[in-house]
């Protein structure tokens, strides 16, 4: 029995708390206009449900007018936007990431490749010098002064002089 007056004022609690969500509320439109309109009872209740200003609330939750409403809205649109943003930049920096690395690579075979060009280079500047070397000396061989064919130029300047001097006696 006493379970049974137990229950039945609980229930006289839930349906008095369902009395009190009762009555009017100001509902605002998305054009600023007013209408009044019953509350509704928690039953009710969704996931989401709109109730108007000045109804008792019968769970907890989040509450919001139109104006925080349209508020949270812009706010939510604001943050996508910045979200969007944030991902575009992520992929801009990675695709920078990858020409810098792709540009590093190709400064990395650009030295290597200077490098053996140099050394290449001072290679061929080597021979070229030792080339003008050995022509330089082949040119001062054919131009200097040896006393063998000096003594050559003589010799044959000798016996022409020699074979003159026989032919004027013998045409005396």
């Amino acid at each position: 029995m006493r379970v049974a007056a137990l229950l039945l004022t609980a229930l006289a609690v839930v349906a008095a708390r369902d009395a009190r969500a009762q009555g009017t509320g100001e509902w605002i439109r998305a054009d600023g206009s007013a209408v009044y309109m019953s509350c509704p009872h928690a039953r009710e209740y969704g996931a989401r449900t709109r109730i108007p200003a000045s109804c008792r609330v019968a769970y907890p939750g989040i509450l919001y007018t139109v104006k925080r409403d349209a508020r949270a809205e812009a706010d939510a649109a604001e943050l996508a936007a910045a979200i969007d943003e944030a991902r575009e930049l992520r992929l801009t920096v990675e695709n920078d990431r990858a020409v810098v690395e792709m540009l590093q690579r190709n400064v990395t075979g650009l030295a290597a490749e200077h490098e053996t060009i140099a050394a290449q280079l001072e290679a061929c500047e080597r021979r070229a010098a030792q080339l003008d070397a050995d022509r330089r000396a082949a040119e001062a061989r054919e131009r200097s002064f040896s006393w063998g064919d000096a003594a050559i130029g003589a010799g044959a300047g000798a016996v022409v002089a020699g074979l003159v001097v026989v032919f004027l006696v013998g045409a005396l």
